[in-house]
């Protein structure tokens, strides 16, 4: 909201930036674009290598997005932020919303991928000699021990 109003009054008062700082903040903007881009794993020269027209690319695109959506549900992937100057600059220009019965869907599917690679992890475990909180008990064979003697005062003469 400041920003905005900031945006308003430097309007109002006809100030404007010069050649360098738009195109330094040109810059920095495709530089975020290029680096999400990066990240997702749709670059256009990537797509390029491996499709040619226009609907192939969208296609590879979106398998790449849905890809990396199953890799990052799963934890193998690292989230890719999408930082707020672009976020904004994308719901300015495309129509966008929210669907529950997707985000629904995405929940259940994280549910069974994470299910999945947590029995697959577990069972890829060593069994562990210490005892571990809520784990199973080891099952080690009990150390051997010698009998001790008596107490002096336990002695009957």
């Amino acid at each position: 909201m400041r920003n905005d109003l900031l945006l308003r009054q430097a309007d109002s008062a006809k100030v404007t930036l010069d050649t360098a700082e738009t195109n330094e903040i040109r810059r920095a903007f495709v530089s975020m674009v290029a680096n999400t881009w990066s990240g997702l794993n749709i670059s256009p020269n990537r797509l390029a290598d491996s499709a040619k027209t226009v609907s192939e690319k969208e296609r590879l695109a979106a398998a790449r997005v849905d890809n990396y959506m199953e890799r990052l549900l799963t934890k193998d992937e690292q989230f890719i932020p999408v930082q707020p100057t672009l976020e904004s600059a994308l719901h300015a220009k495309y129509d966008y919303k929210v669907n529950a019965a997707g985000i629904d869907r995405a929940l259940e599917r994280a549910q069974r991928l994470r299910a999945v690679a947590d029995s697959t992890k577990a069972a890829q475990q060593p069994p562990s000699a210490v005892p571990m909180p809520g784990g199973q008990q080891p099952s080690a064979p009990a150390p051997k021990t010698s009998p001790t003697p008596a107490p002096d005062s336990a002695k009957k003469p």
